[in-house]
């Protein structure tokens, strides 16, 4: 598969090792990237990867202030 190309939510959740209901919880939610093609949504692999990558540094930033304002 190409690195640009778009994918259906369950080739995604293959992709990811989640599960579909997981992503259509994050795509409703605005959570994810993903382009909507008349019935289809779709989503860029690298995108979603990158959105998650960040969304999980900002939580362990979060985390980290915390236990320093405790400590």
């Amino acid at each position: 598969m190409r690195n640009d190309a778009l994918v259906k939510i369950w080739q995604l959740a293959r992709i990811l090792s989640v599960s579909v209901q997981w992503l259509r919880k994050e795509t409703d939610e605005n959570r994810i990237p993903y382009l909507q093609a008349g019935k289809d949504v779709l989503y860029s692999p690298e995108a979603v990867k990158s959105a998650l990558a960040e969304r999980a540094q900002g939580e362990q930033r979060r985390k980290q202030s915390i236990l320093a304002r405790g400590a």
